[in-house]
């Protein structure tokens, strides 16, 4: 079970790292940009959670081979989209729908994890759901503010609101009983298909000014 736990934290950062690269190769940034800002999106939520949980140095930092997986896949973005450069950049619509699908991924699976590790610290609710989403979103919202864009979180359909779901239904799962493992696969396929299914119909929070 903790093997099938540590694959789908892989999946997760492989997928946040994919998205946050794509995003970066589209806005003509260069190899180190296009890297670093796969690992922001990445890791820069959970840093910010375990600063808030006291985790210091944040755990990220004391397993080099998840960062390592995280720049290796950063490179292979770049080096993908550097080889085949005209068909990359003339497919943007097919590249956002990529994009989403690991995006989509990324925040099921940081979703799932920032809710664990803040049930080890807290038995408060509302601060669970507050870790989790920042685990989620946090790395993001960093990575658009660094390429001048609105945060995604604040314009995509669904996005945070998938992530606090996404968060009490883990907390419920592992409180009823369930494992952690079992738990955050079922985060995971809730969130991403909350957020596909989101995108497909446009289910979109109300906004004052359309």
């Amino acid at each position: 079970m903790e093997t099938i736990q540590y694959i789908v934290i892989i999946l997760g950062i492989i997928a946040f790292t994919v998205s946050g690269s794509m995003v970066a190769v589209l806005k003509k940034v260069d190899v180190f940009g296009v890297v670093f800002l796969g690992f922001t999106t990445s890791f820069g939520g959970g840093i910010a959670r375990d600063i808030m949980l006291g985790n210091f140095p944040p755990k990220i930092f004391n397993s080099p081979e998840i960062i390592i997986i995280s720049l290796v896949t950063g490179l292979c973005v770049f080096f993908i989209a550097f080889i085949f450069k005209e068909k990359y950049m003339h497919r943007a619509e097919l590249i956002d729908r990529v994009n989403n699908v690991f995006d989509a991924l990324g925040l099921g699976v940081f979703t799932a994890i920032g809710t664990n590790m803040a049930m080890e610290k807290s038995d408060n609710f509302i601060f669970i759901l507050f870790c989790a989403m920042i685990t989620a979103i946090g790395g993001g919202m960093v990575r658009d503010v660094l390429i001048n864009e609105t945060p995604f979180v604040l314009k995509k359909h669904i996005y945070a609101l998938a992530a606090l779901s996404g968060s009490a239904i883990f907390y419920f799962s592992v409180n009823a009983g369930l494992s952690v493992t079992v738990s955050t696969v079922i985060t995971t396929v809730f969130v991403f298909a909350l957020r596909i299914l989101a995108t497909v119909f446009k289910w979109n929070m109300p906004k004052a000014i359309k």
